[in-house]
């Protein structure tokens, strides 16, 4: 069996005028940092018809502002690949600097916005005032498309509030992807010393407190995006079930999105091999091209006692929803 995926192509122009008012479909992550969604992200983006771009959301911020390394190993301003998507974008958005319209619309779809999703009103007037940024998005999303060829588009931006404005745009047919980690292996992961190359530095950690307040609020920002869409477009995956069950899982995801593709096209025997993305943000996982899939549980022997009693006194309302023991043996 052939272990590398088919390169993504481009498409002529032609092609992309043709498809130019055709949905894109996106499937969309959504959960808590530190939740294993760039090593999803990346295994999804090998699927025959789909393409990985990371973190969309921090287009603007970790990669033009920041100008942090695209997937590929290339500064984001320096990549020819954004570089030709940014410029379509522009172009068909009508604006003079796409820079500006991006980091003008993520400062309005933060995580402090997440109250506006409790109530029909507050969805409407989170969508109303939202406007130029999902006629950016519209556009974006669509040359992603047009200049790889790939109809599925893999966005593991996680906040909630990104996804549903996702959901709000006319051209775009988002799924989501509920990705649920164990809080307390989120919150160990947290407090690990992680190489960030990006910075050449150290990524920076969290508090045990802070982590487990955002695991709360992002999951079930979640729960309140999937109830937003329409019936079969949301999927909770617990991490765990992932990277013990690839095979079943990939083929519930496949299910999820259409897409014409099968397990065996990404993962034999679990192994996994993936070619170069265009990623934006997300964990060093992303600059790997093979690894085989192990579950990681060295938090259940090495992670301190009193952290991990705080993390499950924060959030075992949730743990017990997601069906984690609450003395801590993965799902």
């Amino acid at each position: 069996m052939d272990h590398t995926p088919p390169t993504t192509t481009l498409v002529d122009a032609s092609r992309a005028a043709s498809r130019a008012d055709s949905s894109v479909h996106v499937l969309y992550i959504a959960g808590a940092g530190r939740s294993g969604s760039t090593l999803l992200s990346n295994v999804l983006g090998q699927l025959p018809g789909a393409v990985s771009v990371g973190e969309l959301y921090y287009l603007w911020e970790r990669g033009l502002e920041d100008n942090s390394l695209c997937g590929c190993g290339t500064p984001v301003r320096q990549c020819a690949f954004w570089g030709r998507v940014l410029e379509r974008a522009r172009q068909a958005a009508g604006v003079d600097d796409i820079g500006s319209a991006l980091r003008a619309g993520v400062a309005g779809a933060r995580t402090r916005h997440l109250l506006n999703m409790l109530t029909q009103t507050g969805r409407h007037d989170f969508v109303a005032r939202s406007q130029p940024f999902l006629h950016v998005l519209q556009h974006l999303y669509a040359a992603i498309r047009d200049e790889t060829g790939c109809d599925y588009i893999i966005d593991a931006s996680k906040f909630p509030t990104y996804g549903y404005l996702l959901t709000a745009v006319p051209t775009l047919s988002v799924s989501v992807i509920h990705l649920i980690r164990d809080a307390r292996a989120v919150g160990f992961s947290w407090q690990r010393q992680k190489y960030n190359p990006d910075s050449d530095a150290l990524f920076g950690r969290i508090s045990s407190l802070r982590s487990a307040l955002i695991w709360d609020a992002w999951n079930l920002g979640a729960e309140l995006l999937g109830r937003t869409l329409p019936a079969g477009r949301y999927y909770r995956l617990h991490y765990e079930t992932f990277i013990q069950r690839p095979d079943e899982t990939l083929a519930d995801i496949i299910a999820l999105g259409g897409l014409e593709a099968r397990p065996t096209d990404v993962i034999d025997d679990g192994m996994v091999t993936m070619r170069q993305a265009h990623t934006i943000g997300g964990n060093p996982v992303r600059f790997q091209r093979s690894m085989r899939l192990r579950l990681d549980t060295e938090w259940q022997r090495a992670m301190p006692l009193a952290p991990r009693a705080l993390t499950t006194t924060l959030t075992w309302p949730l743990l017990r929803r997601y069906h984690y023991p609450l003395k801590g043996e993965p799902a």
